[in-house]
């Protein structure tokens, strides 16, 4: 995996500190989008060994992925914590889970898809204006279309079809898995 950095820090900050996150790395700024299947990946590889183990992450969201800058290479934080469903990672949780709905693997798979999203467009998928509030987010995220016109135009029309078979409204409407995504490039 090659890292290209969307940010201006130094050489010598990286060799004091080379782990940073995604969100730091993109600096609320869109990746071109092979960079972001690049980060991507590895992250859904990840996710599908657990699902092959009868595990399910449901908290995926930027602040749970690190890049090592000096390395080349993309961490996901193994820790699952029940967090309030107002963190930042409400804008990455998949609808069933608004619903008291058993969560499966698909649930992982809509956070994936939104984080491909997220890293190729640069926005938070489903953001209001002003953070306005927990209910207002679950309601965009319920209720409105897929946000695939915040992409750029070079993305591919492959990859734009496989961030709306990740986002289905539904668990039964995502035709993709965390295998599936682990293979993007």
């Amino acid at each position: 995996m090659s890292l290209t950095s969307a940010s201006s820090r130094s050489e010598a900050d990286c060799a004091v500190d080379p782990i940073i996150s995604v969100d730091e790395h993109m600096e609320a700024q869109a990746l071109h989008w092979q960079e972001a299947a690049s980060i991507l990946a590895p992250v859904a590889a990840i996710v599908a060994e657990m699902h092959a183990h009868g595990e399910l992450h449901l908290d995926l969201d930027p602040t749970q992925i690190w890049l090592n800058v000096v390395e080349g290479t993309v961490h996901l934080d193994p820790s699952v914590d029940e967090r309030p469903l107002a963190h930042p990672a409400l804008n990455f949780t998949a609808p069933e889970r608004f619903r008291d709905l058993a969560p499966g693997p698909e649930a992982d798979v809509y956070s994936l898809g939104a984080l491909l999203l997220h890293l190729a467009s640069g926005a938070v998928p489903f953001a209001g204006e002003n953070n306005n509030g927990a209910a207002a987010t679950m309601a965009r995220i319920t209720e409105h279309s897929i946000p695939l016109h915040t992409l750029p135009s070079d993305v591919p029309e492959a990859m734009v079809e496989l961030i709306r078979l990740s986002m289905g409204k539904s668990p039964a409407k995502r035709q993709m898995t965390a295998q599936h995504l682990s293979l993007i490039h």
